[in-house]
């Protein structure tokens, strides 16, 4: 049911795009609540995101590492909220990974600033 949500949601025209995202607005009678059970909230200087399809790596405090593969352009993007020696050798395991199978690795960080101005200037 999700995957038929977010594949009937996604084509529709973005409401925001750049170069870097696309961003849709959640509208109540278009998305079903299970939406939801594929995202993971995020909170970046101060705005909470969903993004979707990532496995999470989670401990007791919450969320230590999160990734997703795109296999269209062979990139992993990751996102770690905060860089600690855990989240070091999380991003070493999945460098040799993405070295192993000729994968590119992509921080997150880039994007979610991009998200960030973006904001910014839309509400000023």
């Amino acid at each position: 049911m999700v995957k038929k949500v977010l594949k009937d949601y996604h084509k529709r025209t973005p409401d925001k795009e750049t170069e870097l995202f696309r961003a849709w607005k959640l509208n109540k009678d278009e998305v079903d609540k299970d939406y939801s059970k594929d995202s993971l909230k995020i909170n970046y200087k101060g705005m909470e995101l969903s993004i979707c399809g990532f496995t999470a790596i989670k401990n007791d405090k919450g969320l230590v590492f999160a990734y997703k593969f795109k296999q269209e352009d062979k990139t992993i993007i990751y996102y770690e909220p905060e860089k600690n020696s855990k989240t070091k050798e999380i991003l070493g395991m999945i460098e040799g990974m993405a070295t192993l199978f000729g994968y590119q690795l992509q921080d997150m960080k880039e994007t979610l600033e991009s998200v960030y101005q973006e904001y910014n200037k839309t509400t000023k």
